[in-house]
């Protein structure tokens, strides 16, 4: 459980009851005074504690998933709508969408989110009820054990960072628009 709250006066003993649920503590009067250094540090505390992962983020218009399907010449591709660590959901074209299978997993992915190029792996969770061209789609690494081939959450180093540094760039340019709304 991890949250806010905004406060003006509070005694000790009740901001250390706050502090050990994780929940952070803002001063109201720090808010008024210089809102953005409070949500610039709301995101850096949120680095912090590792949370970033289950964060969903919408994406950019040119975020793109190139899936490079067995016994295809060509990469299929597809509009990344939102990203987490952990999960992507996607938009296929008319013509490519019978590639993608519920279940299956597609071993060379290429993610390019706003100039970072992500190579991951992929696992067709499940279409979307409404609109069978939107698709979610597991993050996952290729395991190769015994000429076996398995799947993992467990993502390397590297590819976690890329995908962090891409959540948090999204974040902050929701903040910025949201602030940019606000002073209109």
């Amino acid at each position: 459980q991890v949250g806010a709250f905004v406060y003006s006066r509070m005694d000790p003993q009740s901001s250390i009851r706050f502090l050990e649920k994780n929940i952070a503590l803002i001063k109201f009067s720090d808010l008024q005074q210089d809102t953005l250094s409070v949500l610039k540090k709301i995101l850096i505390y949120f680095e912090a504690k590792g949370r970033r992962g289950y964060v969903r983020v919408d994406t950019g218009d040119d975020s793109m998933a190139f899936f490079t399907i067995e016994d295809e010449r060509k990469a299929i591709k597809a509009k990344i709508l939102n990203i987490s660590e952990q999960i992507f959901t996607c938009y296929f074209d008319k013509q490519d969408v019978h590639y993608i299978v519920a279940g299956k997993y597609y071993i060379k992915v290429l993610l390019r989110l706003k100039g970072i190029v992500v190579q991951i792996s992929a696992k067709a969770i499940a279409a979307n009820k409404l609109d069978r061209f939107l698709w979610v789609m597991q993050i996952c690494s290729p395991l190769i054990k015994n000429k076996k081939i398995s799947y993992t959450t467990e993502l390397d180093k590297e590819v976690k960072n890329k995908l962090h540094h891409y959540i948090r760039f999204c974040l902050k340019e929701s903040i910025k628009q949201k602030l940019n709304e606000v002073q209109l």
